[in-house]
């Protein structure tokens, strides 16, 4: 009998211990947090359960371990949650793991990357100028959220600049672009792309067109003949470019011959040998200009 009590003793006391390690026991931990956070914005994160534990952060940008208290709060700093997309957390404690997700999004736009295409333009061209820009947060993250772009763009010389605008173009995943005429004047023009009080700006070269009225003289100085055009201008009264050439064709008795003269200060000049009455023209790109009879009439 004495025997039986005290083996009932030692079971009631193995069991009472077994409970109380067992209410001892560090329980799992488990995280609270917003499933949908701003790029760059901080988190704080609840968590639940008793005991150490270990925190992990996983993200498209960054990697972070510490170890933390259950039941404490865990602050995520604004670093490592700067890149968007989707992350996810953990807390560990032993082998007993819970896991959560969450999603960074992009934050406003707060910087603009702009391209202008081409470099430079003829005058007088509609939809000649692409311009196109990309809205970018303050993490270099493409901002998705629907945004109003301004362009224009902006020739002469200030207070008497010229300024024409597009009609305000809405962002579609980041991206706004639209094509603008080229102006009536050759020179520089200013191409701006603006969102809010970020502006980003280009400079376009404005390149008279094709010659206009293309017109050439001739000066017969012994066996030779001295050919000039006049001033080549566009039919805008640009001045055509330098280096732009000018083809003289002279048809005599020897056959057909021809130079090619590129325009220097605004005119084109050459020289070709005389034997005889001659036919000669002038001609630049698609554009002929007058022709000139040497040596007696046609």
């Amino acid at each position: 009998m004495r025997f039986l009590c005290c083996a009932f003793l030692c079971c009631t006391f193995l069991l009472c211990s077994a409970f109380v390690a067992m209410s001892q026991a560090e329980t799992p931990p488990a995280l609270r947090l917003p499933a949908i956070v701003s790029a760059g914005e901080a988190v704080a994160v609840s968590s639940s359960g008793t005991g150490s534990a270990t925190f992990y952060l996983i993200g498209p940008g960054s990697v972070a371990k510490r170890q933390f208290q259950a039941g404490d709060t865990i602050q995520i700093s604004s670093e490592e949650i700067a890149t968007a997309g989707n992350y996810q957390v953990m807390a560990c404690n032993g082998e007993d793991c819970s896991t959560t997700n969450f999603y960074v999004t992009p934050n406003r736009g707060a910087e603009l990357v702009f391209l202008v295409h081409p470099s430079r333009v003829p005058v007088g061209r509609v939809d000649a100028i692409s311009a196109v820009t990309v809205v970018m947060d303050g993490f270099h993250n493409l901002a998705l959220q629907p945004e109003s772009v301004t362009f224009r763009a902006i020739a002469g010389a200030i207070p008497k600049e010229t300024v024409v605008s597009s009609p305000p173009r809405m962002t579609r995943n980041g991206i706004a672009w639209t094509r603008l005429n080229s102006g009536a004047k050759d020179g520089a023009v200013v191409i701006d792309a603006s969102l809010g009080q970020l502006s980003e700006r280009r400079v376009v070269q404005q390149l008279a067109a094709e010659p206009c009225k293309l017109h050439a003289s001739a000066e017969h100085k012994g066996d030779r003949v001295v050919l000039q055009t006049e001033p080549v201008r566009d039919c805008r009264g640009n001045s055509v470019p330098d280096g732009t050439i000018v083809t003289f064709t002279k048809l005599d008795k020897l056959g057909r011959s021809t130079v090619d003269a590129p325009i220097k200060k605004g005119v084109a000049r050459t020289d070709m040998g005389f034997a005889g009455p001659a036919t000669i023209s002038v001609a630049s790109g698609v554009v002929a200009g007058n022709e000139i009879y040497l040596g007696g009439s046609r």
